[in-house]
């Protein structure tokens, strides 16, 4: 696999992102709609998806005004992203949150964009933090709930990250072949 078309996968996923960062923020402010426990925890809520649409407003025009968005700022936004998604599961009460569902499609978007450290340092630290939040708000006591949870959620990043490393084979393979049909094309009219 070549650097290049790593690189280019981040610069090109950069909109796959924002945009699953849009349907992020909307079906989390329904949810929320919907599903708010109490005032507080609607009022947190509510907060923490505005965070998230800011911060993806202000990405967003960047990309559309063609003006390079750093990638750390992709990284720290999908962190924030995640972040958000463990307050909601705090105040839902940790193991019993439905809002769990969220971190899959917050870890599926970075795996299939992110270079494969970046995605496992980010999953490994997701699978660890909810974790310790499903322990430090009661005993957990159905592993049966946290462990299949917990596996999916490095399932996701695994088959993600698999299939960007099988997209940069393909690209660089099919590089490879435009480039000596290139040769031979030259070699012919020669």
């Amino acid at each position: 696999m070549t650097a290049p078309f790593e690189n280019d996968d981040l610069q090109h996923g950069h909109i796959v992102i924002v945009a699953a960062r849009w349907l992020l923020a909307l079906a989390g402010l329904g949810f929320l709609l919907y599903h708010a426990g109490s005032v507080a925890e609607l009022a947190a809520g509510i907060a923490g998806v505005l965070v998230v649409a800011v911060v993806n407003f202000h990405l967003h025009t960047r990309i559309l005004t063609r003006r390079p968005v750093p990638d750390d700022w992709i990284y720290w936004a999908s962190a924030g992203d995640l972040l958000v998604v463990s307050l909601l599961v705090i105040l839902q009460g940790g193991l019993a949150s439905k809002a769990f569902v969220f971190f899959y499609p917050a870890v599926l978007c970075f795996a299939l964009v992110f270079p494969r450290n970046i995605t496992w340092m980010l999953a490994a630290t997701l699978l660890a933090a909810y974790t310790l939040i499903c322990a430090s708000l009661g005993p957990i006591e159905d592993e049966r709930i946290l462990i299949p949870r917990l596996l999916a959620l490095a399932g996701v990043a695994y088959v993600g990250s698999r299939y960007r490393d099988v997209e940069v084979a393909r690209r660089s393979r099919r590089a490879t072949l435009d480039r000596l049909e290139n040769l031979t094309h030259k070699e012919v009219l020669s």
